[in-house]
């Protein structure tokens, strides 16, 4: 695959999972990346994204740029709101959690691997 090097929101279908949605707009299989992807996460007004989780191969960064919520990291919990961003360090358990009335936005981070790969599940975890 040849490198695309701008792409749009639009380009792409959206993947459904638990109360929220995902779409991958820049990945090896997408773009031609080679160290990172960037996926658009929007979660949906009162819910969780849904199980907790952990990338144990790399590092993940999600800028906020709609929507209040909470986020969760470790034991670690903070508001955030447009503007607000979080590092979840490789193997750390994290997730979002949408307290407003319009959909939580942000743009997600993965590096250094090219593909979000080898998610660790935490079923139990919880705000």
């Amino acid at each position: 695959m040849s490198k695309k090097l701008v792409v749009h929101e639009t380009d792409f279908d959206s993947v459904s999972l638990e109360g929220r949605q995902v779409v991958w707009m820049m990945t090896p299989e997408t773009a031609g990346t080679e160290h990172a992807s960037v996926c658009v996460v929007s979660v949906d007004p009162g819910r969780k994204a849904k199980p907790g989780h952990s990338h144990p191969l790399g590092e993940e960064i999600i800028y906020i740029v709609q929507g209040k919520g909470k986020v969760k990291i470790g034991d670690y919990v903070s508001d955030i709101r447009p503007g607000s961003l979080m590092q979840f360090p490789k193997g750390v358990p994290h997730m979002l959690f949408n307290t407003g009335t319009e959909q939580l936005k942000g743009v997600c981070f993965y590096g250094p691997e090219a593909v979000a790969v080898g998610y660790e599940y935490f079923e139990d975890m919880d705000f």
